[in-house]
C-alpha cells in the first residue's frame, strides 16, 4: 500500500522546560540537546544527552520528557525495542502523557505490529479525542487493515478542526479511492497539492488514481512534477516504468521504461522485484549485459532466490535435472544462455 510519511513522530519543543532551573550548567547543556541536538539530525547526540537528563531530571516530569524524547531518538535509529521501553517507562511515570502513547502506537507500527499501534492510538484518542497524530496515525492502521470508512471517520474529524492538515486530506484521498470515491479522492489529493505544493508524494498518489480512471496524460503529468521536485522519487520511477512499458497504457516506450526500471532500482537496491524489472526490459531490449548483471544482483543479494532460479532454468531446459543447490558457473552459463535466447527465467 502506498502512503505519505506522516511528518515523523509527534514532537513537543524545548519550550516544555521553560522555567525549569538547574544549577549544574552541564546538566543544562544535557538538557538543551536532549530537547535539541546543537547538530540537527545527530539522534545519537539526543539519545546520549536524554540518558544523562534522565540521571539528573529535576523531578519526574522532566524524566518522564527526557525518557520520551530518547525514545524519539532511538526510534530515528532504528532502535525500536530500545524506543518503546522507553516510551513505556515515560507513560509509567505520566500515564497521560499522550505524545508518547502515539510514538509508542507509530514505533509498533513500522515493527509491523498492528494490533499494538491501534491499542495505542486508541488510548491516546480516549485520553485526548481531539489529538490530531492519533487519529491520523489511526486512520493509516484502518486503511492496512481496510476499515476505510473508520479511516474517514477519523479524518473528518481532524478536518472539521483542521481543514488544512495536508496529510490528513491525502489519508482521507487514499480511503476514499479505495471505496471507489475518485472525485472524492481527486479533491482531497488537489487540496492537499495546493496547501504543501512541494510534496513529490502527493503527487505520486493523486496520479496513482488518475490511472485508476485511465487519466493517462493527467497521471503522467503529476509524475513527471513528482520528479521535477525530488529527482530521487523512486515511487515517481516506478510508476512512471510501468506505464512506459505495459500495453494497457497505450504508450510503450521501452527504452523509456528501462531508464526508470534503473532509477527505481538504484534507489530502491533492496527490492529484488526492482532489480527483476530490469533485467526484464534490458531482455526486450537485447541488452544481455545489462539482463545478466541484473539477475547476478539479485542472486548474490537475496540467495533465497537462487533454487527458483535454478528450478526455472531447468525447467526451460538450460540446466541439468540433477543439478546440485549451489549458483555456480554451470548455473552461470545456464543463466547467459537463457537471457542471451531472449528468455524470461519466471516468464510463464
Amino acid at each position: 500500500m502506498r502512503g505519505i510519511a506522516i511528518a515523523g513522530l509527534v514532537c513537543i519543543g524545548s519550550a516544555f522546560l521553560a522555567g525549569t532551573a538547574v544549577a549544574d550548567a552541564n546538566v543544562a547543556a544535557f538538557r538543551a540537546d536532549c530537547a535539541e541536538p546543537r547538530i540537527q539530525g545527530n539522534w545519537e547526540l539526543q539519545a546520549a544527552a536524554c540518558l544523562i537528563l534522565i540521571q539528573h531530571a529535576a523531578d519526574d516530569d522532566e524524566r518522564a520528557y527526557a525518557h520520551y524524547e530518547r525514545g524519539n531518538a532511538l526510534e530515528e535509529l532504528n532502535e525500536n525495542r530500545d524506543a518503546i521501553e522507553h516510551y513505556n517507562q515515560a507513560i509509567e511515570m505520566k500515564p497521560d502523557y499522550v505524545d508518547a502513547i502515539v510514538n509508542r502506537g507509530l514505533t509498533y507500527r513500522r515493527m509491523d505490529d498492528i494490533d499494538k499501534a491501534r491499542e495505542n492510538y486508541d488510548l491516546a484518542i480516549s485520553l485526548d479525542p481531539d489529538h490530531e497524530p492519533a487519529r491520523v496515525n489511526r486512520s493509516k492502521v484502518a486503511i492496512m487493515e481496510e476499515r476505510y470508512a473508520d479511516a474517514i471517520a477519523d479524518l473528518d474529524h481532524v478536518l472539521l478542526r483542521n481543514p488544512e492538515f495536508p496529510v490528513a486530506l491525502n489519508n482521507r484521498a487514499q480511503a476514499h479511492e479505495q471505496l471507489g470515491n475518485f472525485e472524492k479522492a481527486l479533491a482531497d489529493y488537489g487540496s492537499a497539492i495546493r496547501i504543501w505544493p512541494e510534496n513529490s508524494y502527493l503527487r505520486v498518489n493523486r496520479a496513482i488514481t488518475y490511472l485508476d480512471l485511465d487519466r493517462v496524460d493527467d497521471a503522467l503529468s503529476d509524475l513527471h512534477a513528482a520528479l521535477k521536485l525530488d529527482p530521487d522519487n523512486a515511487s515517481a520511477h516506478d510508476h512512471l516504468s510501468e506505464i512506459f512499458g505495459s500495453e494497457e497504457y497505450g504508450i510503450v516506450d521501452q527504452e523509456k521504461s528501462f531508464q526508470h526500471a534503473r532509477e527505481y532500482a538504484r534507489l530502491r537496491s533492496d527490492d529484488a522485484q526492482g532489480h527483476y524489472r530490469v533485467a526484464l526490459i534490458a531482455t526486450r531490449l537485447g541488452d544481455t549485459a545489462q539482463a545478466i548483471a541484473a539477475h547476478e544482483r539479485i542472486i548474490t543479494d537475496f540467495f533465497f532466490y537462487r533454487p527458483s532460479y535454478q528450478e526455472a532454468l531447468v525447467a526451460k531446459g538450460f540446466l541439468d535435472e540433477d543439478h546440485e543447490n549451489a549458483w555456480d558457473d554451470a548455473s552461470r552459463r545456464a543463466l547467459k544462455q537463457c537471457v542471451e535466447a531472449g528468455c524470461i527465467p519466471f516468464d510463464d
